[in-house]
């Protein structure tokens, strides 16, 4: 199950806080604090709203969220506990293997599950922070820190007012997608660490914006599932295993350390340390060497995974060329953010980033320059 009432707050005004600022405490709202006491000028901008043609909820009363939710999430309770007054917006989609809600609503709320969820269920919040408690523990997701919340009963929910993106999917899916690169593929409750929750953030921001484009993906909202995974179109398949693929890694490497310079990657640490070398310039070569590893036992251990290492770093480059892309200011290009990244073939950096999200580089730079109001270098 997963947070339920929810509704648009005009202002929230909606982004992903900087990491850095989460580290230095600026930017992180501790459960009960002011989400208004983020910084806008500081945050890579978002639409206010996603998801806008797949409206579910859209009430002041608490009930009728509570109604409509409990029709694909775990039945519960739940009550207002802040002064602020309630009111939730539900966004919510349907694509082949995983749904995609878009949640924002502007009052705290706890929110108690009566029953437990079967599905696995990624939280992103955009602004605001949800804080989970299985009875065992408590996990807390926030802007730079989404949380993989798997199939399990929980105890509650807890969230201040809030914007967030949530989805669904089937763990079977997830721990297909993990195969042999765990020993005991047991996948539990996961706070996803800086450079995943990036590129998680980066990959479910851009599928939702697909979808946003997309009126052939409305009209399958009426078939039955085998029917939209047989109709969906092909690159919203590709973005939508990507995703997966993406989370199931970062999950992976939330459950390992990162391994320090020198030494050899272990079976479950390998992507990250892939990850650590993506922006270090060195040759692939020279990668294998410094983990102790022939290139060649590197590639094996790789494709034993299903990728290849050169692809796999290439994926975590643009990644981080998405996130920077959607904070463009005037003073950016497309050539600039390449090169910030690794990536100084412009044209063949343009190629890629089309394949991964979609949508030139171009297309994200000037979005973000209409959203800043500022004119931005080709």
């Amino acid at each position: 199950m997963q947070l339920l009432s929810i509704k648009r707050h005009a202002s929230l005004a909606g982004a992903l806080v900087p990491r850095e600022l989460l580290r230095e405490g600026h930017g992180a709202i501790a459960l009960g604090g002011d989400p208004r006491g983020y910084a806008e000028d500081t945050m890579p901008r978002i639409p206010k709203t996603l998801l806008h043609r797949f409206r579910l909820v859209d009430t002041a009363e608490l009930s009728v969220a509570r109604r409509e939710t409990s029709r694909f999430w775990p039945s519960h309770q739940s009550r207002v506990v802040g002064p602020e007054p309630y009111a939730v917006t539900i966004n919510r989609v349907l694509l082949g293997d995983i749904a995609i809600t878009f949640v924002a609503c502007t009052a705290r709320l706890i929110v108690v599950p009566r029953e437990p969820s079967e599905e696995a269920c990624l939280v992103l919040p955009l602004t605001g922070c949800i804080e989970i408690d299985t009875g065992a523990g408590t996990y807390r997701a926030a802007p730079g820190t989404p949380l993989l919340r798997a199939p399990a009963m929980i105890r509650r929910f807890e969230a201040t007012p809030t914007r967030c993106l949530m989805v669904d999917l089937p763990m079977a899916r997830l721990r297909a997608t993990v195969g042999d690169r765990l020993s005991k593929p047991a996948i539990g409750h996961t706070v996803l660490r800086s450079d995943d929750a990036d590129a998680v953030a980066a990959q479910t921001l851009a599928l939702a914006r697909m979808i946003d484009r997309s009126r052939r993906v409305e009209k399958l909202q009426v078939r039955s599932e085998e029917e939209r995974r047989h109709l969906l179109p092909r690159s919203f398949q590709q973005a939508e295993r990507h995703l997966i693929e993406v989370l199931a890694t970062a999950a992976i490497s939330a459950r390992s350390p990162v391994p320090p310079a020198g030494s050899v990657p272990t079976q479950i640490s390998i992507e990250a340390w892939l990850k650590r070398c993506a922006f270090s310039g060195l040759p692939m070569t020279e990668v294998a060497r410094r983990a102790g590893l022939s290139m060649r036992t590197l590639q094996r251990s790789c494709e034993k995974r299903g990728f290849s290492p050169f692809d796999f770093m290439r994926g975590v480059q643009l990644d981080r060329a998405y996130h920077l892309l959607s904070q463009a200011t005037k003073h950016d290009s497309v050539a600039a953010i390449a090169a910030k990244v690794g990536l100084t073939h412009v044209g063949r950096f343009s190629q890629a980033y089309r394949r991964r999200f979609g949508e030139p580089p171009s297309a994200t730079l000037i979005r973000a320059a209409r959203r800043g109001g500022a004119s931005i270098a080709e």
